[in-house]
């Protein structure tokens, strides 16, 4: 699963950020993602159910792929770091096991994937691949990976709240193209590593005017000043590295928390797993890793028997520090929250980032 890192160049995926900038009929849309398709192994897209629910799967056919979409529950980075996957098949019959390991290294294209999604990735990519050691599944993927980001023209979830987390509406880096909606036209964003995409695209682009990108960004301000929850994630990073919440607060989330984990399994940026062994034959085998949540009561079990989170309350302020405290946010690139509002969606008992971030904001006034 993990291999030692080299120092060379190509440790790391930072890209020059915005090469070139175009203009495309937004008319233009599925022409483009339709001339993408053949041209890798898999094309991934956002569609909808008869419900309405957006899902980013593999599509074959432009047709399939929406137009308008709102932000999925479940983010497209896990094509990149999957909730379930093989790692390696073993063979014990030797005396020396043989090991087999899985790696996908198919080349994709991630098609209108959300800013808060992109900066998700610039954070996996730092934690998987920028430090001593290599998390070789992901890289497979990761280096055999376009990213097409569609930025927000409005906020794509009633629950997003990337202004406050310096994610969105409109990616700053990390994608190899970026598409944002301004009327009836694409502002398209060429960056180091999409010019490849930008030669496909040759004759349905144009220069891209100064009034197309002003238009852009007057539009993105309105859209960080519509979404509705404003938790200042910054002044609620000062407050939780300085150690100020009191234990009560940590006491109160702990007695609303339902344990469930749901609000890690839907994060972009959670990477807590388990690693699981599985016979398959007397010598042979495979070891499968599966994505897990510090807010479960079973996750710091010790073999001992020894918990040294078994308190809920206990759990949640582990998992609001490594969001949130400045010295994760400086060893791993980014505070650890990219404020897609997914854990506000599936929080049962209320306390989700967002609700975390405000009530830290507000205790502090009070102090």
């Amino acid at each position: 699963m993990w291999r030692q890192k080299l120092e060379s160049a190509e440790g790391g995926v930072d890209r020059a950020m915005i090469a070139e900038r175009y203009s495309m009929l937004a008319s233009k849309l599925r022409e483009a993602a339709a001339r993408l398709i053949p041209t890798v192994d898999v094309f991934i897209a956002p569609v909808t159910d008869r419900h309405d629910e957006t899902f980013f799967v593999p599509v074959t056919d432009a047709d399939e792929i929406v137009e308008q979409w709102r932000n999925s529950l479940q983010s497209p980075v896990s094509y990149l770091y999957p909730p379930r996957e093989t790692l390696f098949e073993f063979d014990l019959t030797d005396a020396e096991p043989n090991l087999d390991f899985q790696l996908d290294e198919r080349s994709r294209i991630i098609f209108g994937m959300r800013p808060c999604d992109t900066k998700a990735i610039g954070y996996l990519d730092n934690f998987l691949l920028g430090g001593d050691f290599v998390d070789t599944q992901y890289e497979a993927r990761r280096r055999n990976t376009k990213l097409i980001t569609m930025a927000c023209a409005e906020p794509a979830f009633d629950t997003c709240w990337c202004g406050c987390s310096n994610a969105g509406p409109v990616a700053e880096d990390g994608y190899d193209v970026q598409l944002t909606p301004v009327e009836n036209r694409l502002l398209v964003e060429i960056a180091e590593g999409g010019e490849a995409i930008g030669e496909v695209w040759r004759d349905l682009l144009s220069p891209a005017s100064e009034r197309l990108v002003e238009l852009r960004d007057e539009q993105a301000e309105q859209a960080r000043e519509s979404m509705v929850t404003q938790a200042h994630m910054g002044s609620a990073m000062r407050r939780v590295t300085a150690g100020s919440p009191p234990q009560e607060f940590w006491d109160d989330l702990g007695a609303r928390c339902n344990s469930c984990g749901g609000c890690s399994l839907v994060c972009p940026k959670c990477t807590c797993f388990s690693a699981v062994d599985e016979m398959l034959s007397d010598t042979t085998g495979r070891r499968t890793r599966i994505k897990d949540s510090c807010r479960l009561r079973t996750y710091s079990l010790e073999a001992s028997g020894h918990n040294p989170r078994a308190l809920a309350a206990d759990r949640a302020k582990r998992w609001s520090y490594h969001k949130l405290s400045q010295g994760y946010a400086e060893r791993n690139g980014q505070h650890g929250c990219v404020g897609c509002g997914r854990c506000t969606q599936v929080c049962m008992g209320g306390v989700a980032m967002p609700y975390v971030a405000l009530t830290v904001r507000k205790a502090g006034r009070n102090e």
